[in-house]
C-alpha cells in the first residue's frame, strides 16, 4: 500500500483508496476546524518526527507554500524531500501572481477589481486576520524554488493527471482555476 500524506488538508478529505493510505492533516486549530475530517493535526512547520525518511509516496499541499515565509518554505520543502521516496510526487497549488496580475490588466475575470485581487493574494486570506500569504509565485518562480530544495522535474498538473495519480475521482473540491498554478514535481 502506497502512502499519502495531505498536508494543510482544510476541510478536503482525501479517502483512501485501494492503493494509498491517505493520512489528512491541518494546522488549524479553530472552530470550524474541529469538524473537519482530519487524521492528524499536523503543523507542517515543524519536522515530521514520526515520518522515517523515504517512505511518503505523495504529497499533496494545495494552497499552503504561498502561506510561508523566504526561509520556511525551504524548511519545509526540504522536510518533503526527506520524507518522500525516490521518484515520489509532490503535488502543490498555489496563486500565479503572473495570470492575476494579466487579468487585472485586461480587467477580466474574478481578478478584475484590484482591491479584491490585494486583499485575496496578500491577506487577510478569506477575511481571517492572521492568515494571510507571505509569498507569491508564477510557475517559473516556484519550479526554481523546488529545484532549490531537491526536487527535479516539474510540469503543470492537470485535474485529470491528478486523479489517475492519487486515485480521487472528484480533484474539484482541491479547487483548480485558471489563475493557479497547479504543479507536480518529483523527488
Amino acid at each position: 500500500m502506497k502512502k499519502g500524506l495531505h498536508i494543510g488538508a482544510g476541510p478536503v478529505h482525501l479517502d483512501n483508496s485501494f492503493d494509498i493510505d491517505w493520512e489528512n492533516s491541518d494546522g488549524a486549530e479553530t472552530e470550524s476546524s474541529r469538524s473537519w475530517s482530519l487524521e492528524k493535526h499536523r503543523d507542517f512547520t515543524k519536522p515530521f518526527e514520526d515520518i522515517v525518511d523515504n517512505s511518503v509516496d505523495y504529497i499533496v499541499f494545495w494552497h499552503c507554500v504561498e502561506h510561508l515565509g523566504l526561509h520556511e518554505k525551504d524548511d519545509v520543502l526540504k522536510e518533503f524531500s526527506r520524507i518522500l521516496r525516490a521518484g515520489g510526487k509532490l503535488f502543490i497549488a498555489c496563486p500565479d501572481m503572473t495570470k492575476i496580475a494579466r487579468h487585472i490588466v485586461d480587467r477580466d475575470g474574478p481578478w478584475a477589481d484590484w482591491f479584491i485581487c490585494a486583499v485575496n493574494v496578500m491577506g487577510p486570506y478569506n477575511g481571517y486576520v492572521g492568515d494571510f500569504h507571505k509569498w507569491i509565485y508564477n510557475f517559473e518562480e516556484l519550479s526554481k524554488v523546488l529545484k532549490e530544495n531537491g526536487f527535479s522535474e516539474t510540469n503543470e498538473l492537470s485535474q485529470n493527471v491528478l486523479a489517475h495519480h492519487i486515485g480521487i475521482e472528484n480533484t474539484n473540491k482541491l479547487g483548480f482555476a485558471d489563475f493557479n498554478i497547479q504543479m507536480e514535481t518529483t523527488k
